[in-house]
């Protein structure tokens, strides 16, 4: 009887026999048939009383849809999407030991300060419940697109103390969940952006904003991909060691066409040593990163310490001058902490401040350059920071063909011979 049901849901999921819902928690009543004229209330009530099949989808209208908790598992994608012209906002949510949810055009944003207290001295680590979107119990397929995930829509007049007890973690994935897609998102004024413990897997995070954080901007773990996303300004408050992407011992992740800056302002509690992409305690296996631009005020720009066939190629790495230190950030690769050598890595065109270390890896055709003034940019200094490559640079056809990405960047097409560093020099329209 069970498959038969289950069959029955997938027939209507396939036919289209998927229905429109809409929640609205000014106006609506949950005793209500959910129709547009007769809209049920706030999605947090909605959620636990009445049931979905995949292909259905809930909009919501404005106004505060409260702390759904969703522990369904669909045949198909539910959508729950914000109506066009509408401006709902979740306080939290969490998922547990759900599957196919879609939560699309939504603020999930609570204006109260996060329940637990967190530590401030190292080691400092998220708190899951301390978070906007917790997803746990074995959930996957959800998505989260053209979200606003942020704990202050400003926080230019925040203090330390209240970075401290103020700032929420943004997205939280934890308990064996995977196939988690973050895409077209903004998370800002956090702790921890995006948090993957050890035990999630495959999960995405694409076209991504995190802007203003205090603890991580990302933690990724086993398949996962990071692109085409910016993370910036970390703010220093308590005792963390701050990464804008820390990686613990992983396999098969991908880290392309991002742009990682430490500090893009001025500020007192920004620039006093972010860094980039951190990766301590190996062994890291597969490890790719290319087409990153890195502006760091940290020696850790692009740091592995354990790595066996990881590349590392066409990154673009220097120096942010608004930054309080007067660190060299660096390319390394690194043996493990136990003294093991890795083997199998590549260091190539990459456009860099230094190299410092290239253990159990080949390295060739990079451009190590320790003046950010320098012929290869068209404008580096901020608030501009424009890296691509001037005319006169010698970056350009200065690249490795073999291994490099087809692509720059920005997603234009490199030619042959590859230029050195993230931007590929581009004269015409380069689809």
């Amino acid at each position: 009887m069970k498959n038969l049901y289950l069959f029955i849901a997938l027939l209507f999921s396939i036919t289209g026999f998927s229905t429109n819902y809409y929640c609205d928690p000014v106006n609506g009543n949950i005793n209500d048939d959910g129709s547009i004229n007769n809209p049920w209330s706030s999605l947090e009530q909605v959620i636990f009383q009445k049931t979905f099949i995949g292909g259905d989808t809930l909009f919501l209208m404005s106004g505060n849809h409260g702390f759904p908790k969703i522990s369904t598992s669909n045949i198909s994608n539910v959508v729950i999407i914000g109506y066009d012209g509408e401006t709902p906002i979740i306080t939290q949510i969490a998922f547990s030991s759900a599957k196919n949810w879609v939560l699309k055009n939504v603020d999930i944003h609570s204006s109260s300060n996060p329940p637990a207290s967190k530590p401030q001295t190292h080691p400092v680590f998220p708190i899951d419940e301390n978070s906007l979107v917790l997803i746990g119990g074995s959930s996957s397929n959800l998505t989260f697109d053209n979200c606003i995930i942020y704990s202050v829509d400003n926080s230019d007049l925040w203090t330390a103390e209240d970075w401290k007890s103020k700032s929420w973690n943004g997205l939280y994935i934890t308990s064996i969940s995977n196939n988690i897609s973050i895409i077209n998102s903004t998370l800002k004024n956090v702790n921890f952006a995006i948090h993957m413990d050890n035990q999630t897997k495959n999960n995405t995070v694409s076209n991504v904003l995190v802007d203003n954080f205090c603890g991580d901007g990302i933690r990724l773990t086993n398949g996962s991909i990071l692109e085409y996303s910016t993370i910036q300004d970390a703010y220093k408050v308590n005792g963390n060691h701050d990464d804008m992407l820390q990686l613990f011992v992983s396999e098969n992740i991908i880290i392309r066409g991002n742009k990682f800056i430490s500090s893009t302002e001025e500020s007192p509690l920004l620039g006093h040593g972010s860094q980039g992409i951190g990766a301590f305690d190996g062994w890291f296996d597969n490890i790719v990163i290319e087409n990153n631009l890195l502006i760091i005020d940290h020696w850790h720009a692009i740091s592995l310490y354990g790595a066996r066939n990881c590349k590392i190629v066409n990154n673009t790495v220097q120096r942010n001058l608004k930054g309080v230190l007067n660190s060299q950030p660096w390319i390394t690769i690194e043996k493990k902490k136990d003294g093991s050598s890795g083997s199998g890595n590549i260091i190539n065109n990459n456009l860099t401040y230094s190299i410092k270390s290239t253990d159990g890896s080949t390295a060739s055709n990079n451009i190590v350059t320790a003046n950010i003034i320098s012929s290869h940019f068209v404008d580096p200094s901020s608030p501009i920071f424009d890296f691509h490559l001037k005319s006169t640079s010698s970056a350009i056809g200065g690249g490795l063909d073999l291994g490099s990405p087809l692509l720059d960047l920005d997603k234009y097409i490199r030619t042959s011979p590859v230029d050195v560093g993230c931007y590929e020099f581009v004269t015409d329209n380069n689809p």
